[in-house]
């Protein structure tokens, strides 16, 4: 009887054990955001997607938790410690945790000509890229295909990448979703002797909703 009781209370222990990790596992995996909206509040639907039930409302500032992001711009949360959703293109994230490496392709690009964007090697201050255009011009009467790189490391700072190198200055801002797919972007402000980036970059003076950017894919 008291080797049962022991076994008891060993698989016990090793229960409670196996739900404290689950349990952190998942606080681990959340990142912080805050409510970006000029006025009014945010919906708090009950699915991932406008015919989804509202189920409250947050106001400008709020601070949650998001435990995932779906394919079609919306991210999971806790509301009243229930499941709940927002839509990812109304908050807005501290610069340590958004995630800027990917691959991104200009929405100004065609099959001849365009720009593509390579973001690698991220750390909490700074990370990698590459942006290379690309296009055909003549030469020697005939249409030759093209490619020019310019290679960096931009530094993050407020949640903002800048790269100053050479001549070339550009700053890159960073968004969780675009205007038009709702995906992640990047605007970029090209100035001084850049060798590429100039033909697409997006300056900083238009709103958002006017850029186009670098839509990742």
């Amino acid at each position: 009887m008291k080797r049962l009781f022991k076994v008891l209370i060993m698989l016990a222990l090793v229960l409670s054990v196996f739900s404290f990790n689950s349990s952190t596992t998942e606080a681990a995996s959340t990142k912080t955001a805050f409510v970006n909206i000029k006025s009014g509040t945010l919906n708090v639907r009950s699915g991932a997607g406008t015919k989804y039930k509202k189920v409250g409302s947050l106001k400008k500032g709020a601070k949650v938790a998001i435990y995932s992001n779906t394919k079609n711009g919306w991210s999971e949360i806790r509301y009243k410690k229930k499941k709940a959703y927002v839509a990812t293109k109304y908050l807005k994230f501290s610069s340590s945790e958004k995630n800027w490496t990917g691959k991104y392709s200009h929405l100004y690009s065609g099959n001849h000509v365009g720009a593509t964007l390579t973001v690698k090697n991220q750390t909490k201050d700074s990370y990698e890229f590459i942006i290379s255009e690309y296009g055909e011009k003549k030469s020697n009467g005939e249409w030759v295909y093209y490619t020019i790189d310019l290679k960096g490391k931009a530094k993050i700072k407020n949640g903002v990448g800048y790269y100053n190198e050479n001549g070339c200055q550009i700053v890159f801002d960073y968004t969780n979703s675009d205007a038009i797919y709702h995906k992640g972007a990047i605007y970029t402000d090209v100035s001084g002797s850049c060798k590429a980036g100039k033909s697409y970059s997006e300056g900083r003076n238009l709103s958002k909703d006017k850029k186009l950017g670098y839509v990742k894919y």
